[in-house]
Formats: C-alpha cells, sequence, structure tokens
C-alpha cells in the first residue's frame, strides 16, 4: 500500500466512521455494564473488538482506525482524561 492511497477521502472518511461507531459501541456499553463488574475494561474491549473484528474480516480502513483509536487512547491517558 502506497503513502498515496492512505490519502484517498473515501478510506480517511470510512475510518472516521469506524472510530465513531467505535465510541459510540464503548460508551453504550459502559452504560449498560454493571458498575462493579469494571464497565471501563469491557467498554474499552469492546470497541477494540469491533475495530479488530472489522480489521480481520478486510476492512483496509480499519486498520487506520485501530491506529486512531489507539492514538486517541494514548493521548486521553497523557492528558489525564481517564485512568
Amino acid at each position: 500500500m502506497s503513502i498515496t492511497s492512505w490519502l484517498d477521502p473515501r478510506l480517511i472518511g470510512e475510518a472516521i466512521l469506524i472510530v465513531i461507531a467505535a465510541i459510540v459501541i464503548g460508551y453504550v456499553v459502559r452504560m449498560v455494564w454493571p458498575k462493579r463488574q469494571n464497565p471501563d475494561l469491557f467498554a474499552t474491549l469492546a470497541a477494540v473488538g469491533f475495530v479488530a473484528g472489522l480489521a480481520y474480516a478486510g476492512f483496509a480502513s480499519a486498520a487506520i482506525a485501530a491506529v486512531l483509536v489507539l492514538v486517541i487512547g494514548v493521548a486521553m491517558v497523557s492528558l489525564g482524561l481517564v485512568g
């Protein structure tokens, strides 16, 4: 995959939609999961599992989305927004 194919607007748009869907899935799992059973962990696992499943299914944009999810997570931890 060349560097110009990573800049394809359709691929980037799909990756952003996948990230948004992963965030929504994580939020819903966190709200539904019982509070005494560590909802943050399972919300994170649900979001990452969703992105990983799409990447395994062959969606090239899911690989970019996986990187975006990890970068967003590291940024949130670094800024002290979670943890």
